[in-house]
């Protein structure tokens, strides 16, 4: 698991490998919200997620896939991921 904080929208950004997911985690209320994932968007599979980063000013996830050795982004509005 990582993850990054998102401070502008108060919320933590989370990799969940079991479920290839990004989930966003609500820091006030704790409600999870899945961002992105294999049934809700276009773009690769997160076989094996390990690493996240936050670029707020394109609004995206950075992550690093050491199956797809790749960094794949994960658009923060849509889900979708590319390469």
């Amino acid at each position: 698991m990582a993850l990054t904080l998102d401070n502008t929208n108060d919320r933590a950004l989370v990799l969940n490998i079991s479920l290839s997911a990004l989930v966003a985690i609500d820091l006030t209320t704790g409600n999870r919200t899945i961002v992105s994932d294999d049934n809700i968007v276009t773009g690769k599979a997160l076989p094996f997620p390990v690493a996240i980063a936050l670029d707020s000013t394109k609004k995206c996830a950075l992550v690093v896939d050491n199956d797809l050795d790749a960094l794949v982004a994960i658009d923060l509005d849509t889900g979708n991921r590319t390469r």
